[in-house]
Protein backbone atom coordinates (compact mmCIF):
# COMPACT_ATOMS: atom_id res chain seq x y z
CA UNK A 1 0.00 0.00 0.00
CA UNK A 2 1.03 3.51 -0.74
CA UNK A 3 1.96 6.10 2.10
CA UNK A 4 1.05 8.93 -0.03
CA UNK A 5 -2.16 9.81 1.36
CA UNK A 6 -4.15 10.32 -1.56
CA UNK A 7 -3.26 7.80 -3.01
CA UNK A 8 -4.30 5.14 -0.24
CA UNK A 9 -7.79 7.03 -1.12
CA UNK A 10 -7.38 6.93 -4.58
CA UNK A 11 -7.83 10.73 -4.84
CA UNK A 12 -5.83 13.17 -7.38
CA UNK A 13 -3.50 15.81 -4.27
CA UNK A 14 -5.57 18.84 -4.22
CA UNK A 15 -7.31 20.77 -1.30
CA UNK A 16 -10.72 20.06 -2.40
CA UNK A 17 -11.92 16.62 -1.13
CA UNK A 18 -15.33 14.71 -1.25
CA UNK A 19 -15.21 13.96 2.36
CA UNK A 20 -18.29 11.32 2.55
CA UNK A 21 -16.31 9.65 0.20
CA UNK A 22 -13.42 9.53 1.52
CA UNK A 23 -15.49 8.91 4.90
CA UNK A 24 -17.10 5.50 2.99
CA UNK A 25 -13.22 4.13 1.34
CA UNK A 26 -11.95 5.03 5.34
CA UNK A 27 -14.38 2.56 6.62
CA UNK A 28 -14.57 -0.17 3.92
CA UNK A 29 -10.16 0.36 4.45
CA UNK A 30 -10.78 -0.26 8.11
CA UNK A 31 -13.39 -3.20 7.70
CA UNK A 32 -10.59 -5.08 4.91
CA UNK A 33 -7.21 -4.69 7.18
CA UNK A 34 -9.10 -4.76 10.46
CA UNK A 35 -6.45 -7.28 12.82
CA UNK A 36 -10.01 -9.99 13.60
CA UNK A 37 -9.59 -10.53 9.52
CA UNK A 38 -6.52 -11.83 10.22
CA UNK A 39 -6.47 -14.13 13.28
CA UNK A 40 -5.17 -17.37 12.25
CA UNK A 41 -2.26 -15.65 10.07
CA UNK A 42 1.21 -15.34 10.30
CA UNK A 43 2.39 -12.69 12.77
CA UNK A 44 3.87 -11.20 9.60
CA UNK A 45 0.69 -10.91 8.42
CA UNK A 46 -1.27 -9.58 11.07
CA UNK A 47 1.60 -6.73 11.77
CA UNK A 48 1.58 -5.48 8.44
CA UNK A 49 -2.16 -5.45 8.56
CA UNK A 50 -1.77 -3.76 11.82
CA UNK A 51 0.91 -1.10 9.96
CA UNK A 52 -1.59 -0.54 7.23
CA UNK A 53 -4.54 0.22 9.69
CA UNK A 54 -2.55 2.83 11.19
CA UNK A 55 -1.62 4.06 8.00
CA UNK A 56 -4.89 4.61 7.12
CA UNK A 57 -6.45 6.16 10.64
CA UNK A 58 -3.34 8.57 10.14
CA UNK A 59 -4.25 9.48 6.14
CA UNK A 60 -8.02 10.07 7.04
CA UNK A 61 -6.92 12.03 10.46
CA UNK A 62 -5.08 14.28 7.94
CA UNK A 63 -7.03 14.47 5.19
CA UNK A 64 -10.44 14.94 7.06
CA UNK A 65 -9.25 18.30 8.50
CA UNK A 66 -9.16 21.30 6.38
CA UNK A 67 -5.70 22.31 8.51
CA UNK A 68 -3.81 19.35 8.87
CA UNK A 69 -4.57 19.07 4.93
CA UNK A 70 -3.35 22.06 3.75
CA UNK A 71 -0.21 21.16 5.83
CA UNK A 72 0.28 18.01 4.34
CA UNK A 73 -0.26 19.31 1.00
CA UNK A 74 2.40 22.01 1.50
CA UNK A 75 4.88 19.60 3.07
CA UNK A 76 4.43 17.03 0.67
CA UNK A 77 6.32 19.68 -1.74
CA UNK A 78 9.02 20.62 0.94
CA UNK A 79 7.29 24.30 2.04
CA UNK A 80 7.81 24.99 5.11
CA UNK A 81 4.63 25.38 7.10
CA UNK A 82 5.28 27.63 9.40
CA UNK A 83 4.11 30.74 7.99
CA UNK A 84 4.97 33.00 11.78
CA UNK A 85 6.37 35.22 9.28
CA UNK A 86 3.62 35.94 7.15
CA UNK A 87 1.51 36.40 9.78
CA UNK A 88 3.57 39.10 11.77
CA UNK A 89 3.59 41.12 8.66
CA UNK A 90 -0.42 40.79 8.19
CA UNK A 91 -1.06 43.67 10.72
CA UNK A 92 -4.56 43.99 9.97
CA UNK A 93 -4.75 40.19 10.85
CA UNK A 94 -3.09 40.43 14.24
CA UNK A 95 -5.50 43.23 15.22
CA UNK A 96 -8.52 41.17 13.82
CA UNK A 97 -7.02 38.33 16.11
CA UNK A 98 -6.96 40.87 19.34
CA UNK A 99 -10.68 41.84 18.73
CA UNK A 100 -11.90 38.16 18.49
CA UNK A 101 -9.82 37.28 21.88
CA UNK A 102 -10.97 40.39 23.64
CA UNK A 103 -14.66 39.45 22.08
CA UNK A 104 -14.39 35.17 23.42
CA UNK A 105 -13.06 36.70 26.81
CA UNK A 106 -15.91 39.36 26.92
CA UNK A 107 -18.44 36.79 26.91
CA UNK A 108 -19.65 36.56 30.21
CA UNK A 109 -20.69 39.84 30.43
CA UNK A 110 -22.80 39.97 27.49
CA UNK A 111 -26.17 39.96 28.46
CA UNK A 112 -27.15 36.71 26.58
CA UNK A 113 -23.36 34.91 26.81
CA UNK A 114 -24.85 31.96 24.22
CA UNK A 115 -26.07 33.95 21.91
CA UNK A 116 -23.00 36.48 22.19
CA UNK A 117 -21.03 33.06 21.85
CA UNK A 118 -22.84 31.39 18.93
CA UNK A 119 -22.14 35.11 16.69
CA UNK A 120 -18.77 34.57 17.66
CA UNK A 121 -18.52 31.19 16.27
CA UNK A 122 -20.59 31.81 13.82
CA UNK A 123 -18.47 34.45 12.85
CA UNK A 124 -14.77 32.47 13.40
CA UNK A 125 -16.35 29.47 11.07
CA UNK A 126 -17.27 32.01 7.77
CA UNK A 127 -13.50 33.58 8.62
CA UNK A 128 -12.23 30.05 8.40
CA UNK A 129 -14.20 28.72 5.23
CA UNK A 130 -13.20 31.51 3.77
CA UNK A 131 -9.60 31.21 4.46
CA UNK A 132 -9.99 27.36 2.76
CA UNK A 133 -11.39 28.81 -0.01
CA UNK A 134 -8.35 31.15 -0.27
CA UNK A 135 -5.63 28.92 0.58
CA UNK A 136 -7.53 26.13 -2.07
CA UNK A 137 -6.65 29.20 -4.66
CA UNK A 138 -3.94 30.02 -3.35
CA UNK A 139 -2.54 26.22 -3.63
CA UNK A 140 -3.82 25.42 -6.83
CA UNK A 141 -2.29 28.67 -9.03
CA UNK A 142 1.13 27.56 -7.42
CA UNK A 143 1.40 31.26 -4.96
CA UNK A 144 2.81 29.27 -2.01
CA UNK A 145 4.19 31.58 -0.30
CA UNK A 146 0.74 33.07 0.32
CA UNK A 147 -0.65 29.66 0.93
CA UNK A 148 1.50 29.14 3.96
CA UNK A 149 0.26 32.59 4.85
CA UNK A 150 -3.34 31.55 4.76
CA UNK A 151 -2.46 28.37 6.48
CA UNK A 152 -1.42 30.50 9.12
CA UNK A 153 -4.41 31.86 8.96
CA UNK A 154 -6.17 29.33 9.40
CA UNK A 155 -4.26 27.59 12.32
CA UNK A 156 -5.42 30.67 14.16
CA UNK A 157 -8.94 30.48 13.76
CA UNK A 158 -9.12 26.79 13.84
CA UNK A 159 -7.60 26.75 17.57
CA UNK A 160 -10.13 30.14 18.36
CA UNK A 161 -13.13 27.49 17.15
CA UNK A 162 -12.07 24.75 20.19
CA UNK A 163 -11.36 27.40 22.55
CA UNK A 164 -14.93 28.75 21.69
CA UNK A 165 -16.39 25.25 22.39
CA UNK A 166 -14.35 25.06 25.63
CA UNK A 167 -16.08 28.30 26.27
CA UNK A 168 -19.52 26.65 25.54
CA UNK A 169 -19.14 24.05 28.19
CA UNK A 170 -18.25 26.21 30.48
CA UNK A 171 -21.56 28.01 29.79
CA UNK A 172 -23.30 24.66 29.89
CA UNK A 173 -22.66 24.17 33.13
Amino acid sequence: MSTDYFRIFGLEPGFRIDLPEITDKYQHLQKQFHPDRYAGKSQQEVRLAMQTVSLVNQAYETLKSPVARAEYLLQRRGIDTSGRDAINRDTDFLMEQMQLREQLQEIHDATDPCSALDQLARQAREHSAALEDSFGACFTAGRYDQAVGELAKMQFFAKFLREILLREEELDH
